[in-house]
């Protein structure tokens, strides 16, 4: 993992109350990784001669392994008779068992006799073991260190001094959960929901696709979002497994890369990459991708899409129809990609829901027009309309168009909301002098 060595030094300060249980957890995960087994392996309580129950290794060897951790001032080559005696209990012990591998927290001391490396200690452990059909192997250090470059999470638990790898992605998750979760895919009206299908088997098909990008593309308002959370929720609910993180696309506007993620925590992107290597479906997820024509630093924002594009996610965007193409041009260039377009509803859809849900229409039908994208459905349903008259409901729903969108009250740094209505107004006003 990026900047996390692997220091005893540490790993003795964490677990200074008990080490050696300590290492015989972290061994215990090491093996399970080594011999493929995902979901552990069976022991007995206070398991004797090796950790757990032999397991058939790959290569066809019934296989033990025991942990032996020893501090600073013990001599491996005073157990030698330790390790003999392991060896032939376990022999006793367990039919048909033929290897057993030994972890160890020390490095051995290279033999000072000429022409051989191993010391006479090591030969002779693994001479006894070979007289009883044992074939004895060692996991050092150096072993140890290079499995952990593929374990992350417990190089972070045994190895981190700082806070844990698990609370940055928890609070990376939290903020993709956070965006998810103010996403609505369905629309409020006198106690109901109003709910807007799409092809959900189309997109099946690209959510399965082997491209590595699918643009999700539409007027403004007409749902993009809503149909990327209701992909998301219907793939969870069918039991598919996946990592999954949605970021807006400011997210991803930062100087440099070892920026993005750096304000959940001292890691990189890298390390996420490294956590997720192991899952066969990885998705992004970039909402508003319109905003990239407008980012301080569009370069780098490029930069980190390739690089989840390079580890094997799948990337999806929402973006505004009158900005996609574009957008592909500049950042998808020789990259093949798969499109999905959200239409406004038709007219026969909208009159079918004011019937269903007992709303009326206006009869302008350029505000009808509006309420064919689900924004404006919203807006105007917020109002209630079924208790008003239609003149009133028609004025308060200009009166809230203006508010949300021309003055975009919920954007209020450099008092923005009334510069915008000022412009407007002053747009309208020259407009009609002339």
């Amino acid at each position: 993992m990026t900047n996390i060595p692997v220091d005893w030094k540490v790993f003795e300060s964490k677990f200074s109350q008990n080490p050696r249980a300590a290492f015989e957890g972290l061994v215990t995960t090491l093996f399970c990784h080594e011999m493929g087994l995902s979901h552990g392996i069976f022991r007995y309580f206070n398991q004797p001669y090796i950790e757990t129950q032999p397991v058939m290794a790959p290569d066809g060897l019934l296989t033990g392994f025991q942990a032996k951790y020893y501090d600073a001032s013990t001599r491996i080559s005073s157990k030698e008779a330790d390790f003999k005696n392991a060896i032939a209990d376990a022999k006793q012990k367990y039919a048909g068992i033929s290897r057993i591998i030994f972890y160890i927290n020390k490095e051995m001391s290279v033999s000072k006799r000429p022409h051989t490396q191993k010391p006479i200690y090591q030969e002779n452990i693994e001479t006894h073991g070979e007289s009883l059909g044992i074939t004895v192997e060692w996991r050092g250090p150096s072993h140890i260190e290079q499995i952990l470059l593929a374990l992350p999470t417990v190089r972070d638990l045994y190895f981190n001094p700082m806070p844990g790898l698990s609370q940055w992605v928890e609070q990376i998750q939290n903020r993709s959960d956070s965006i998810r979760s103010n996403i609505q895919s369905e629309i409020p009206c006198q106690g109901e929901r109003i709910k807007i299908y799409y092809d959900m088997q189309k997109l099946d098909v690209l959510w399965e696709s082997e491209k590595a990008v699918c643009i999700i593309y539409g007027d403004a308002g007409t749902g993009k979002s809503g149909v990327v959370k209701d992909l998301i929720s219907r793939r969870q609910e069918q039991g598919d497994e996946f990592a999954c993180f949605l970021f807006s696309s400011t997210d991803l506007d930062v100087e440099e890369e070892s920026l993005f993620l750096r304000k959940y925590g001292n890691y990189q992107l890298e390390d996420l990459f490294t956590l997720y290597s192991q899952e066969k479906r990885k998705v992004c997820v970039i909402e508003s991708a319109e905003k990239f024509s407008a980012l301080n630093s569009p370069q780098v924002f490029a930069a980190l899409v390739h690089k989840f594009i390079d580890h094997g996610w799948k990337m999806i965007f929402t973006i505004r129809t009158v900005y996609k193409d574009s957008f592909c041009n500049i950042l998808l260039k020789d990259i093949a990609y798969d499109e999905f377009r959200v239409e406004s509803i038709a007219d026969e859809v909208l009159e079918a829901l004011s019937e269903q849900y007992h709303f009326p229409l206006p009869q302008n039908q350029n505000l009808r027009s509006l309420l064919r994208d689900l924004f404006y459905l919203k807006l105007y349903l917020k109002l209630d309309p079924a208790g008003l008259d239609l003149v009133s409901s028609e004025e308060l729903f200009l009166q809230q168009v203006w508010k949300e969108v021309i003055c975009d009250s919920h954007r209020r740094a450099e008092n923005l909301p009334v510069r915008r209505e000022e412009m407007v107004t002053h747009i309208v006003f020259s407009m009609l002098q002339r």
